[in-house]
C-alpha cells in the first residue's frame, strides 16, 4: 500500500514528516506530492522510544473527532453485505436488553431468551440501558484510543487488539438519558502473513511507535484514520465485522483473535459489564447485522467458587491449573493472568458490590485446596488462598473496573512490600472527559509501553520466521519487565517449550 498522508513515508518502522497533501493512496498522488513514487512499508525496522500519549492512548480533540460512533457503526454496516444501517444495527443493540414482546423480529435476541441465561448462568433481565435505542447514536462520543498490542498472541495468529471508546454524553455530543454508559470496540487485527508469526506483525508496532515522533496533531489524526478505517500496508482496517466477532469459529477468547464489543453500564442499577459479538442473519432477503450478546471472557461466573455447584468438580481442577499465572515471580499487577475455560464464562460481570457481584469468594472445602496447591507450587507463606482469590477477582471485568481496587494481594516472590491492585476511576478507567485512572497511569500503559519495545528489540531484522520458530518469553527482570527472544524449531524442542495459543506478549489475557 502507498501512503501520501503527510507524514509519510511510513514503512513498518518509522514516520517521516513531510508536507500535508490531501488524503489520497493512489501512487499518482503520491508521485505528485513527493516528486517520486515510494514504498511506504518495508523500510528498515528500528526500536525506538515511544510516547505513552502519543502511542498507546490517544485522547486529543482533534484526533478524536475523527471517530464519532456513526462512522464506526455505518462502516460496519458497509462491510457486512447486509441492509443493515448503522441506525438499525443501533436500535436492535439495545433494545436486545429488554423482555422480547409480540412482534418482535424472531431473528433479533433479547434478554431473557434461554430463560434469561447466557452460556447457562442467568443475566439481569430486563435492563433499563434498552431505552438507549430510543436517543440518537451521537449521544455517545469518542473519549480515547488504546493501542493494544500487547494482547498479540506469542505465535502471532493476529497482531494485538486497537480499541475506540465512546461515552454517553462525553464531551462534543448532544442527547441521552440518566446514568453513565460506556461502548469499547475491540477490534483483533489478523496477521497477513501468519506462516511467518509474530514477525509480521512489527508494521503494526512501528506504526505506533512512529506517532510518538510526529508533532503535527492533524497528521497524527490522519494516520490513525488510515488505519482504523482503510488499513495500511497489508493490513486491513481495524474497523470490520470480522474483527468484532463476526463468522469467528475459533470459540472466541482474547488469545483466539475473534475481538469484540464491550459495555460498562449504569443506566440501570447495579454497575454491569457486558460483552457482544457480531453475526448475519438472513431471514429476509437484505439480511441484516445483529450484535449479540456474549458469554464475559475470562469470567467465570461467581457461583463456581462454591463446592456444592454441580459445575464445581469440573471448575476446581482447571481453576487451580492456571493458578501459576497467577503467581508470576517477581510479581507485578500487569503480569497476573489467568485462563479458565470459556464454558465456565459467566454472561456478564457485576462491578458493584453485593449479592451476584464478581467478588471471588471461595467456600471452605475450594480454600483449602487452594491452600494445599500453594503449598504444592512451593509458594512461600506471603501469599495465601485469600490472596489468590483476590487476584483471580482482579482478572475479572468487574474486579479490575472497582472491586479489587486497593487490594491486598500478597507477595508472591517471597519479599518486599506486598502487591496491591491499582484503583481505576471509580467503575471506569477512562470517564467522559477522557480522563485516565491510576491504574492505566501507573501500571498498565508503562507495562504496554515495555512490551511494544521488547518485541521490537527481539523482532527486528527478523523478516519472516521460519517453520517451527517462535516468539518465546525470557522471564521478567526484578522490575517486572518481559523480555523476548526467538527461537529456532531444534531450540523450541530441545527445551520443551508447549505453545499456548492463548498467551500474550503482554501476559494478561484481559488488561
Amino acid at each position: 500500500m502507498r501512503w501520501s498522508v503527510g507524514l509519510l513515508i511510513l514503512s513498518s518502522c518509522e514516520l517521516s514528516p513531510m508536507s500535508s497533501p490531501p488524503l489520497d493512496s493512489s501512487p499518482a498522488s503520491l508521485e505528485r506530492a513527493l516528486g517520486a513514487e515510494l514504498e511506504v512499508c518495508d523500510l528498515e525496522c528500528r526500536a525506538e522510544p515511544t510516547d505513552i500519549f502519543s502511542s498507546f492512548v490517544v485522547t486529543d480533540p482533534v484526533i478524536l473527532d475523527r471517530f464519532p460512533l456513526r462512522r464506526v457503526l455505518d462502516q460496519l454496516a458497509s462491510f457486512s453485505g447486509t441492509g443493515s444501517t448503522a441506525d438499525s444495527i443501533w436500535k436492535q443493540w439495545w433494545l436486545s436488553q429488554r423482555e422480547r414482546t409480540g412482534g418482535d423480529p424472531g431473528q433479533w435476541p433479547f434478554c431473557d431468551d434461554n430463560g434469561a441465561t447466557i452460556n447457562g448462568f442467568p443475566i439481569e433481565c430486563p435492563r433499563a440501558e434498552s431505552d438507549i435505542a430510543s436517543i440518537p447514536i451521537e449521544s455517545h462520543g469518542p473519549v480515547a484510543l488504546f493501542n493494544r498490542f500487547d494482547l498479540m498472541p506469542l505465535d502471532g495468529h493476529h497482531c494485538g487488539e486497537y480499541r475506540i471508546v465512546y461515552a454517553m454524553n462525553a464531551p462534543r455530543t448532544e442527547g441521552g438519558i440518566g446514568g453513565r454508559n460506556f461502548v469499547i470496540f475491540e477490534g483483533v487485527l489478523p496477521n497477513p502473513r501468519p506462516d511467518c508469526g509474530p514477525a509480521a506483525c512489527q508494521e503494526v508496532a512501528q506504526f505506533w511507535q512512529a506517532l510518538t515522533t510526529e508533532p503535527d496533531m492533524s497528521v497524527r489524526a490522519d494516520a490513525l484514520d488510515e488505519f482504523y478505517f482503510k488499513g495500511i500496508c497489508e493490513f486491513e482496517p481495524v474497523v470490520k465485522p470480522e474483527h468484532y466477532g463476526l463468522d469467528c469459529r475459533t470459540g472466541g477468547g482474547y488469545g483466539q483473535g475473534c475481538g469484540q464489543i464491550r459495555t460498562n453500564q449504569f443506566v440501570d442499577r447495579p454497575w454491569n459489564l457486558r460483552e457482544f459479538t457480531l453475526r448475519r442473519d438472513f431471514t429476509d432477503s437484505a439480511g441484516e447485522l445483529i450484535v449479540q450478546q456474549t458469554t464475559v471472557k475470562q469470567n467465570p461466573h461467581f457461583s463456581l467458587f462454591d463446592s456444592s455447584h454441580p459445575m464445581f468438580s469440573a471448575f476446581e481442577p482447571n481453576f487451580l491449573g492456571q493458578m501459576p499465572l497467577m503467581l508470576p515471580v517477581p510479581d507485578g499487577v500487569s503480569l497476573i493472568a489467568g485462563g479458565t475455560d470459556g464454558k465456565f464464562d459467566a454472561g456478564e460481570s457485576i462491578s458493584q458490590a453485593g449479592p451476584g457481584d464478581n467478588d471471588y469468594l471461595p467456600d471452605l472445602p475450594f480454600d483449602v485446596d487452594i491452600a494445599n496447591e500453594l503449598l504444592a507450587l512451593g509458594m512461600p507463606g506471603t501469599v495465601s488462598s485469600g490472596d489468590v482469590a483476590e487476584r483471580a477477582t482482579s482478572q475479572s471485568c468487574g474486579g479490575c473496573h472497582e472491586l479489587s481496587n486497593f487490594d491486598d494481594l500478597g507477595t508472591t516472590n517471597g519479599f518486599g512490600p506486598s502487591t496491591i491492585w491499582p484503583p481505576s476511576l471509580g467503575f471506569v478507567h477512562v470517564d467522559e472527559a477522557s480522563n485516565l485512572s491510576p491504574a492505566l497511569l501507573t501500571e498498565f500503559l508503562p507495562h504496554r509501553q515495555r512490551v511494544m519495545a521488547n518485541f521490537l528489540d527481539a523482532t527486528c531484522g527478523v523478516e519472516c520466521l521460519p517453520p517451527g520458530a517462535r516468539l518465546v518469553k525470557e522471564g521478567a527482570s526484578e522490575e517486572g519487565e518481559v523480555t523476548f527472544d526467538v527461537k529456532s524449531r531444534s531450540e523450541v524442542k530441545a527445551e520443551g517449550i508447549v505453545a499456548d495459543p492463548e498467551e500474550t506478549l503482554g501476559g494478561s489475557r484481559v488488561h
